[in-house]
């Protein structure tokens, strides 16, 4: 049961903040704003189910999560730090005219993202021998309806306009 909320998360965790990260590496096209004007408050649904995902593996699976973040460290740290620098770019963008600059961070943070990802699951994946003991399954009842109600959120989510502070400008800003 844990080991299926896991699969679950994960395949979330792919749409949700994949779409996040394809959405942010096109911040620098010609319609780079309306995208992420589009994209709005929604990328905070999936960094949340990023957090959710890392604890449900962890609580599951201590020893693997462990070992996959020993070994691919430096694929964990360039997601993070990408991470980092792509929510600056969000945050600051909107406030200050959409500079370039702002949109380049928000590029550069998500290629690192996406970088640190590759990284780190072809870790996991060259070792599928550390599945360690399968110690969450209380857990794994509790987040399964937990992980339900996140997919509805982010439904919701998708159907509300974006908050005006999120609203990249889009006309009468130089860069």
């Amino acid at each position: 049961m844990s080991t299926i909320g896991l699969f679950v998360a994960l395949a979330g965790l792919v749409v949700l903040e994949g779409r996040t990260i394809l959405t942010c590496l096109r911040a620098l096209a010609v319609d780079g704003r309306q995208r992420l004007s589009r994209l709005g408050s929604r990328f905070l649904g999936s960094e949340a189910w990023v957090v959710a995902t890392i604890g449900l593996a962890h609580a599951t699976y201590p020893e693997a999560v462990h070992t996959i973040l020993g070994e691919g460290a430096l694929g964990a740290v360039a997601y993070v730090a990408g991470w980092m620098l792509r929510d600056l770019g969000l945050w600051v963008g909107p406030r200050h005219g959409g500079p370039t600059w702002s949109r380049a961070a928000v590029t550069l943070g998500a290629a690192a993202q996406a970088v640190g990802a590759i990284g780190v699951a072809a870790v996991a994946f060259g070792g599928i021998e550390y599945a360690g003991s399968a110690s969450g399954t209380l857990l794994a009842v509790v987040v399964l309806p937990v992980l339900a109600i996140g997919i509805g959120l982010q439904v919701v989510l998708y159907r509300i306009r974006p908050a005006p502070y999120f609203t990249w400008p889009t006309s009468g800003h130089a860069d």
